[in-house]
Formats: structure tokens, sequence, C-alpha cells
């Protein structure tokens, strides 16, 4: 469980404008990492982004519309 939570979190502080555009990998808190895809929409792995940059205290949260799965 432990493996599949960290998957989903990248350290830093990136709102959806600074990935717009653009095609990148991220590296994951896991150890893997993670393919953001926002050239037509935004996809992130075989996720969908369906909610952008909620704020927290530690950063922003990015809501998808599926759990991604580490390799």
């Amino acid at each position: 469980m432990r493996t599949i939570l960290s998957y989903h979190i990248v350290d830093g502080k990136a709102t959806s404008r600074d990935f717009l555009g653009k095609r990148l990998e991220a590296a994951t808190m896991q150890g893997g990492s993670v393919l953001i895809d926002a050239t037509k929409g935004v996809m992130i792995g075989n996720a969908k982004l369906i909610k952008a940059d909620i704020t927290a205290d530690n950063g922003y949260i990015h809501v998808i519309d599926t759990v991604m799965m580490p390799k």
C-alpha cells in the first residue's frame, strides 16, 4: 500500500502552469518516475487530470481519475 501511495507523490511545489504545453518525466517519492503529458489536455501516466492546483500546507494537490500502479 505504501508503494502505491508514494507513487502518487512528487517532491516540490508545481502548479499546472509549470507543465502546460510540455511533456516531461517526474520522479516519484516511490523511486520510480511518471510521464506528465500536457500537450493535449493533461495526462499523468495513464490518468487524466480532472482538477489542478488545490492548495495544501505542503504543496499542491492535483486530482486524477484513476489509481496509478508503479511498474
